[in-house]
């Protein structure tokens, strides 16, 4: 008896998730439908791929891939450090839904960290290790971001300059900050601030 109680309300919960699912496909559709003229032509996208070189083709969906494993393994060894173990499998389905939501739904990427969110708490994950894991991952990638597109300006002749004008303020910043804070009474203040 308590068992076809507790059924109920799974089954009330799974009949709205699965209204959402329709209303937000049929909304997808509608929004396509009002919005034809404003995409691009279906003819001009095919004739931009027959006309790509498939040596660069090939190497942006092997980098595009293998930037999305990265991350589906960061994910998962950040998650083994907290102490939960993931298998491969999961860690790139969660990374692959998680970055279609975010970049196909109007705030997607809101939407993307609660799934990833519930994906790791429905794998064991404690509240605390999956907003760890989320945030370790965001800042190690955005971090990973500014290296790469740092690397980018300083290697264009006509960017390096005001690149490292740029960079000099926060070097400046660091150099002079970091000698306050190794004082005790110094890191207090910051603490307190």
């Amino acid at each position: 008896m308590e068992r076809a109680v507790a059924e109920r309300p799974r089954a009330r919960w799974r009949r709205a998730g699965a209204a959402v699912q329709w209303a937000l496909a049929l909304g997808a559709v509608a929004v396509l439908v009002l919005n034809r003229d404003r995409l691009p032509d279906p003819g001009a996208l095919l004739a931009a791929v027959e006309r790509a070189d498939p040596f660069w083709l090939a190497l942006v969906v092997a980098g595009g891939a293998g930037s999305m494993g990265a991350f589906a393994r960061l994910q998962r060894r950040l998650l083994r450090v907290g102490g939960l173990r993931m298998s491969l499998r999961r860690a790139f389905a969660i990374t692959y839904a998680g970055n279609a939501l975010s970049t196909t739904l109007p705030a997607g990427p809101a939407v993307s960290v609660v799934y990833t969110f519930r994906q790791f708490r429905r794998g064991g994950a404690p509240a605390r290790l999956a907003t760890a894991v989320i945030l370790a991952g965001g800042v190690i990638t955005t971090s990973a971001y500014t290296a790469i597109g740092l690397a980018a300006l300083l290697a264009e002749p006509r960017s390096r300059g005001p690149a490292l004008a740029a960079l000099a303020v926060p070097a400046a910043v660091a150099l002079v900050a970091a000698p306050l804070l190794l004082r005790p009474g110094a890191r207090r203040a910051a603490a307190g601030a």
